[in-house]
């Protein structure tokens, strides 16, 4: 690399630097050879040597390819330094483990050069700004935290409302001001919470129940009496609460400012939840007019997609992705739309090639990818070359009900998982393996009884299934019988020959949880998921495997990423009650553990009596 200049701008400069760069190198070795012997070194730095003082900047101007990033990533340690010394409040950084350089990285931040690479596509700009404030105890509480956020984002010319927004949806010079603001936020100023429009974006946009609960009264709390968003937000807590619609006061509000898409989008969800389709859709075909809003067709477009009974009603749907398309050609959504609407009609090329379009159209839409490989799966499960294990029985009713019931159980809805197990036996009473898996069932239920006897029938109906399905049944009554472990060996031989079973997949993994450790867990779990993007319940026990291996962060946020998928399932919120344990927060736990206790888990009753009794004797 050729040799870098050095620009600074006139300060006064004081006896002691800030910050002293001394012989900096940072090799980069060349190997070679079946062995990878080390031939020589490209030396990305080489005896680099600076002084910064307080109030100067210093500017390292050079050729693309000269070591400037690489400067700048050895002075912060997100690269190992060859030789030399990074001094900084008398400290050398390049001596400092993980640990110890912790507590300087609030003062040191680094501002990406690229500012689409350097933010998580999949997190709101709230989660990118308050993630370094909470890792770095800034903020007596989140909420405190957001409001941080908020004034933060003010800073750099940032309107607070877009914290809900995700990085796709800003420009290049946007992104940069949003990694800029994180920087910042590290500075530490206490300020109070005083957006009450901020709390509502982000209880509207937030899937985690128990975080939207927070957002929504806390909006409510701090609303201004008289304000039109007071009403939406009067209404979203009631709702929250079990009164009323989440959009209820929408339908006036949209009377009154007809110049507002959003209040359109919600005036349309409104009658949408009261049956009024004809009436929605009328709406949103006079407001996608008037106010060119794309998204608003989209909502017409979907308004067929979920109601049509038959494919004329469902393809006039496709009219209104056109529309969208049209007004938004630069959206990823639109061409993400248009996809489902062909992965619905088991279109597979036509889904496949719009979903790589949107990928194209923005590589940071959250859902490219998973959508893709989405539809690349199904298309895989319809043709003939799939190879999956089918369950035997003539009633399609009954095998739907076992699918359902396999699902609710590896969801941990043991009751729920056991009543439609009990459906599929209805609809054929010779489905064997349903009632192998009802025992199962009642297994986890500690109903034991009930295990040994309809074990007992499926070992007798066993004639009607197929060579597989009876290995299972076996297994599952031998284990049963002689306290011996088959099932899971099983389970190991058939996904071997039907590796795109999901439920087989899943299977080795729930079966033998036990037995195989995290880090197997954490493979399989992760090839499941990128096999097939729906299987959620991968996710649940990959967190597990995470707490198991003390990685809290990694854990947390592949809870959250299963609440995102499954806000309506109440597992995922007894996990996140589960992480909080680990973090010593018995009241962040309480919280998510009575969420899932109202979702009518019954395993997290019992926690949050635990907890309470807990909580009060401390207190």
């Amino acid at each position: 690399p050729q040799k870098m200049t050095r620009r600074s701008t006139n300060a006064v400069v004081t006896k002691s630097p800030l910050l002293s760069i001394e012989q900096l190198k940072v090799y980069f070795p060349i190997r070679k050879g079946l062995l990878q012997r080390h031939v020589d070194d490209v030396k990305a730095v080489d005896g680099v040597n600076l002084k910064i003082y307080p109030g100067r900047a210093m500017a390292v101007v050079g050729e693309s390819g000269s070591g400037k990033t690489t400067l700048g990533r050895a002075i912060l340690g997100l690269i190992g330094a060859t030789e030399g010394a990074v001094n900084y409040q008398g400290s050398d950084l390049t001596k400092l483990n993980r640990k110890e350089m912790k507590p300087f990285r609030r003062d040191l931040q680094f501002v990406f050069q690229d500012p689409q690479s350097s933010l998580n596509p999949r997190l709101t700009i709230a989660t990118i700004l308050t993630e370094p404030m909470q890792a770095h105890g800034i903020g007596g509480s989140h909420l405190e935290r957001l409001e941080l956020a908020s004034q933060t984002l003010e800073q750099v010319g940032l309107d607070r409302s877009m914290l809900t927004r995700f990085p796709h949806e800003f420009s290049g010079g946007q992104r940069q001001r949003i990694g800029i603001a994180r920087a910042l936020v590290l500075e530490g100023i206490e300020k109070h919470p005083n957006c009450a429009s901020c709390y509502l974006n982000l209880g509207n946009a937030e899937q985690d129940r128990v975080l939207r609960r927070e957002y929504l009264e806390t909006a409510l709390s701090m609303a201004k009496k008289g304000h039109p968003e007071t009403k939406i937000m009067e209404a979203s807590v009631n709702w929250i609460n079990g009164e009323g619609g989440r959009f209820d006061a929408h339908p006036d509000l949209y009377k009154k400012y007809k110049g507002d898409k959003f209040l359109a989008a919600g005036a349309y969800r409104y009658l949408q939840f009261n049956d009024q389709i004809e009436e929605g859709r009328e709406l949103l075909v006079e407001a996608g007019a008037r106010l060119n809003a794309g998204h608003l067709y989209n909502l017409l477009a979907y308004s067929y997609f979920w109601n049509a009974e038959n494919d004329e009603e469902y393809d006039k749907g496709l009219q209104y992705i056109e529309k969208y398309i049209e007004l938004n050609p630069n959206e990823a959504n639109a061409y993400d739309s248009l996809a489902e609407f062909h992965l619905n009609k088991g279109e597979f090329d036509l889904a496949i090639e719009n979903y790589q379009l949107a990928f194209e159209v923005d590589p940071e839409f959250e859902w490219a990818t998973r959508n893709l490989a989405l539809a690349k799966y199904q298309e895989k499960m319809s043709s003939e070359d799939a190879k999956v294990m089918n369950w035997t029985s003539e009633s399609e009713e009954a095998r739907n009900a076992f699918n359902i019931g396999m699902w609710q159980l590896y969801n941990l809805e043991w009751e729920q998982a056991g009543q439609s197990f009990s459906s599929a036996v209805e609809l054929d009473e010779s489905f064997a393996l349903a009632y192998a898996m009802r025992a199962r069932t009642n297994y986890f239920l500690q109903n034991q009884g009930k295990v040994a006897e309809d074990l007992d029938i499926a070992v007798s109906m066993s004639i009607n299934a197929s060579p597989e399905e009876k290995k299972m049944i076996m297994a599952l009554s031998n284990d049963n019988n002689l306290g011996t472990n088959s099932f899971n060996q099983v389970v190991e031989r058939l996904v071997r020959k039907y590796p795109d079973s999901s439920f087989l997949r899943f299977e080795t993994i729930f079966a033998t949880i036990n037995d195989i450790g995290p880090d197997m867990i954490l493979r399989r779990g992760k090839d499941l998921i990128e096999m097939n993007p729906n299987f959620t319940p991968a996710l649940n026990i990959m967190g597990y495997a995470y707490l198991q291996k003390d990685n809290l962060d990694l854990a947390k946020a592949t809870f959250q990423e299963q609440v995102r998928r499954q806000s309506g399932k109440a597992n995922p919120y007894d996990s996140l009650g589960d992480y909080y344990l680990a973090e010593n927060n018995n009241e962040m736990a309480l919280r998510y553990f009575e969420q899932s206790s109202m979702m009518g888990l019954k395993a997290s009753e019992s926690k949050v009596d635990s907890l309470k009794a807990l909580i009060e004797s401390v207190d």
